[in-house]
């Protein structure tokens, strides 16, 4: 029986050994000595040999497919971030077809260029920049699309009448609306009437001592400002 436990014990030394990368020095009988049961059926040296027990592969260590491999994706990722983006040439021109802006914009990002064309304006019109067409004279577009090529948009441009107001100065009486007309638009006095306690609403003028009274109807051609005169 202690036969036994001693063959059972030192097997599973021999295990623990190898398993570890160890190698038993000597022959199996060296290490476990003489010692043998006929009846067990059992041999120490077939426990230790070498052939039927694998050394376990230790997953710290990468094969060197999977490190060339990782090599490779870190170096396409470096190079395309440092690739730069391709570039298109926008053209802005205005309403006729004159230049006004080329340059190179970044593919996907959005153009723009800063068009004014108040020097147009006169007292009676009013010009103004509706947007951008991609001919002269075309419909205008709410938004410009990203650069995906080369293009040229032109400006489309609209005029309407200048709007002037005219304000009222109740000159110490009660509040009157203004009123807002387009360029050359008769207007007629206005229909409120400004009320001031002890006081008689006489007229409207131009000016603070009543010298220049209002004659209605008036041509809207200016902004205006008229003060109440009271008795």
């Amino acid at each position: 029986m202690k036969s036994k436990r001693f063959f059972l014990v030192t097997a599973l030394l021999g295990l623990f050994i190898t398993s570890c990368g160890g190698k038993p020095t000597g022959s199996p009988s060296s290490i476990l000595g003489d010692s043998s049961d006929g009846d067990s059926g059992f041999t120490p040296s077939s426990v230790l040999s070498s052939s039927s027990v694998e050394t376990p592969l230790s997953s710290s260590v990468l094969p060197p497919s999977s490190s060339s491999s990782l090599a490779s994706s870190s170096s396409s990722v470096v190079s395309s971030s440092s690739i730069p983006p391709r570039q298109f040439r926008v053209t802005f021109k205005d309403e006729e077809d004159h230049l006004i802006d080329s340059q190179l914009w970044d593919e996907g990002s959005t153009p723009y260029v800063v068009y004014h064309v108040d020097d147009k304006d006169t007292e009676e019109w009013d010009y103004y920049v509706e947007g951008w067409a991609t001919s002269m004279g075309g419909t205008p577009m709410m938004f410009l699309p990203p650069v995906t090529a080369d293009v040229t948009y032109w400006a489309v441009t609209g005029v309407s009448k200048q709007i002037y107001s005219i304000s009222f100065d109740s000159n110490g009486g009660t509040d009157v609306d203004s009123i807002s007309a387009e360029y050359g638009t008769e207007v007629n006095a206005p229909e409120q009437v400004p009320e001031l306690e002890d006081h008689t609403f006489v007229y409207w003028a131009y000016d603070e001592e009543g010298e220049e009274p209002v004659e209605w109807p008036i041509t809207l051609i200016r902004n205006l400002s008229l003060t109440a005169i009271w008795n």
